[in-house]
């Protein structure tokens, strides 16, 4: 039996947008998982990215008959989640303490979650626009276009984001002296 080949975004987004139920419900079982991620990533908790994952998919299904196919539906979506975290977060004043407070994800054993603390720690030390370029690039695994079509400005903006996040989280910690 001859595997099977996935239908491109590009099918299933054509297809939705003239209606087809079946071809939205594709596109949100394979992108739901890797949005709630990221929207986990973003806020830091599981019920808020539950709230940021299911809204950016209604804003999906309602603006997806404006999308235009100029740019990777990844980034599109990504676009939204990014917006739909950041209303989220500014609705509920947690936009700068959003790395303060992680729980402990329940599924996660206890040397990934210092690994995350590790982490966590250090993205304390950059500011949002860096914060977010570090999760979309190195949590996410988008290349640096693909960053860019998300957060909206030119490639080399986020390639210097990288390298300025690199620097700063390279500084050694201030002494106390």
């Amino acid at each position: 039996m001859a595997d099977s080949v996935p239908i491109s975004d590009t099918k299933l987004v054509s297809h939705a947008k003239r209606g087809c139920e079946s071809s939205f419900r594709c596109l949100f079982e394979r992108y739901y998982p890797v949005i709630h991620a990221y929207a986990w990533k973003i806020c830091g908790d599981s019920t808020s990215a539950d709230d940021i994952a299911q809204q950016t998919f209604i804003k999906v299904a309602s603006k997806l008959s404006a999308y235009q196919q100029k740019d990777k539906f990844q980034a599109w979506l990504y676009r939204i989640a990014l917006n739909t975290a950041r209303d989220h977060l500014r609705a509920t004043s947690r936009y700068r303490k959003r790395l303060e407070n992680f729980e402990s994800p329940q599924s996660q054993s206890p040397p990934e979650w210092e690994k995350y603390e590790q982490l966590a720690d250090s993205l304390k030390k950059l500011s949002s626009d860096l914060q977010e370029t570090v999760l979309l690039v190195f949590a996410q695994g988008l290349t640096q276009k693909e960053a860019a079509q998300v957060l909206q400005c030119p490639e080399g903006t986020i390639a210097w984001r990288i390298s300025e996040a690199r620097k700063i989280l390279k500084r050694p910690p201030p002494t106390n002296s």
